[in-house]
């Protein structure tokens, strides 16, 4: 028989598992190992074997012994897939923090965050290094700014590069009556750009990067005038042009995703009476607008999360 030297729990993909023969009242003259899948690094009557991914697998080995009996046998084993990740405090300091956060992932599959510190009413950002969080301050109290505070950030990173780019709120004076003004920040060269955006008070935000115009960011926000949602699209640095969404009396309530051939395509909830609302899924082509129907709900506006998936044949498909 053989026996696990290490180790206790599932056998996850990926992972070294030590194995030995075990041969009662016998001494080991040979031994052979092998396997199906994975990786084996056999030393006399040990093992070491990589796991394959997950599925079924099976370890096998053949034994003689100084008296000249032979024996084999195959044992087979679920491997299971690795977990996404390991859980891991992004900010383990004393603040506040995560009052809002948002995160997205790179072509790589590193992992950007931005999050609130409500401790100082500022705004933070980390990114996963393989090992551990980085993290760094974007904006708040302490950057020079007049001391205003920031409310929530939404975040979007260009795949290709993992370059962050941050649309967040802010303001100044008593957070529970200010008005919140938009802003932009990126990551350029290892430093922080901050940019003013509108000086429209406003309320919801989403930014998405459109790949039919070199990853140019776009932020789509409703402001506090009810029924009022503006596109904003930064056009150089520092220079960003807002205009007004055509279709009036919406609330925004989905994050905005342009497809490939740079379609902007959010979702809106429209009031149609007191208890009931209508939704739409409003897709920007150029200045033209098209408008699904969705499901109607009741008169709240939850915030619907959005991401493209394809179908069984492949086309792309948006999901919510």
């Amino acid at each position: 028989m053989i026996e696990r030297e290490e180790g206790a729990g599932p056998y996850v993909e990926s992972t070294a598992e030590r194995f030995r023969v075990v041969a009662s009242g016998e001494a080991i003259k040979s031994v052979r190992w092998s396997t199906d899948a994975g990786v084996i690094e056999p030393s006399q009557e040990r093992v070491t074997w990589t796991l394959p991914a997950a599925g079924t697998a099976s370890l096998s080995v053949s034994v003689e012994t100084e008296s000249g009996k032979t024996a084999e046998a195959a044992f087979h084993f679920s491997v299971v897939a690795a977990p996404l990740a390991t859980s891991s405090a992004i900010d383990p300091g004393p603040d506040v923090t995560g009052g809002n956060c948002d995160i997205a992932f790179d072509s790589m599959g590193n992992g950007h965050v931005v999050y609130t510190n409500e401790t100082h009413n500022s705004l933070w950002y980390g990114r996963w290094d393989g090992t551990a969080w980085q993290t760094e301050q974007i904006d708040g109290p302490g950057f020079n700014n007049g001391g205003e505070f920031i409310l929530k950030g939404v975040l979007v990173v260009d795949p290709a590069t993992g370059t962050p780019h941050v649309a967040y709120s802010k303001g100044a004076g008593i957070i529970t009556s200010a008005s919140l003004r938009m802003a932009y920040a990126t990551r350029v060269n290892g430093a922080w750009s901050r940019e003013d955006v509108d000086s429209t008070p406003m309320g919801r935000m989403t930014i998405a990067l459109n790949p039919a115009q070199a990853q140019q960011p776009v932020i789509v926000f409703g402001t506090n005038a009810s029924g009022n949602v503006r596109i904003s699209t930064r056009t150089a640095a520092n220079t960003w042009s807002t205009v007004p969404f055509t279709v009036t009396n919406q609330v925004l309530t989905s994050d905005a995703l342009f497809d490939s051939t740079g379609a902007l395509h959010f979702i809106t909830h429209q009031p149609t009476s007191t208890s009931s609302a209508a939704q739409y899924l409003r897709v920007l082509r150029g200045s033209a607008v098209e408008s699904f129907p969705l499901k109607t709900i009741g008169s709240l506006t939850p915030w619907l999360s959005t991401a493209w998936g394809p179908d069984p044949e492949g086309s792309p498909h948006l999901a919510s």
